[in-house]
């Protein structure tokens, strides 16, 4: 997949098996979403990357969750996860993502996803800094692997006052987890 090689170098595909996303998932999203992204989801369904750092995800999944960051974002479309509860998504030409510290809505710009995977998601300094890497592999080495539909997740919460430190991470259910940060925003 030569349009997010960086990536695949950087955080290498994990090995599964993975849940499959149907191919009528695929088709309704073919018109929104890279093909590249298609690829992966006809080859791996919802699979990881980096030792489970960064997933794709199931669009569907999302639809009840992503009006939850903002009712702007109704019809917006999520295309991946982090392994720390980041939720990445489309929104018109427009990418975003979801931050599960500080539970604000944040603008990638309106550049292609692969831009954003090489270059943002798969690069150390901004992968620490926007989507807490070092701590996710603090946490992977102290609590194992997440499941397809885990995350780690600061226990309590940062909003209501948790500290943030690999100690206070914890395995959660991902999409409990992102019902109850939308109700802290």
């Amino acid at each position: 997949m030569q349009q997010i090689d960086t990536f695949l170098t950087n955080l290498p595909p994990d090995n599964g098996p993975f849940p499959a996303i149907a191919p009528a998932v695929q088709e309704k999203y073919a018109s929104r979403v890279p093909a590249f992204l298609i690829d992966i989801w006809k080859n791996n369904g919802i699979c990881s990357f980096g030792k489970g750092f960064i997933w794709t995800v199931n669009p569907d999944d999302y639809t009840d969750i992503v009006p939850k960051f903002g009712a702007q974002y109704k019809d917006a479309v999520a295309v991946l996860r982090s392994g720390i509860g980041t939720v990445f998504f489309k929104h018109g030409h427009e990418y975003l993502f979801f931050d599960p510290v500080y539970l604000d809505v944040s603008s990638l710009q309106e550049v292609p996803l692969e831009i954003i995977m090489n270059y943002t998601i798969a690069d150390k300094r901004p992968a620490n800094e926007l989507f807490y890497q070092k701590l996710y592999e603090q946490a992977l080495k102290r609590l194992g692997p997440p499941a397809f539909d885990e995350c780690f997740a600061f226990v309590p919460a940062i909003a209501l006052g948790g500290e943030m430190s690999v100690e206070n991470l914890q395995k959660m259910k991902l999409k409990e987890q992102l019902i109850l940060l939308t109700q802290l925003m």
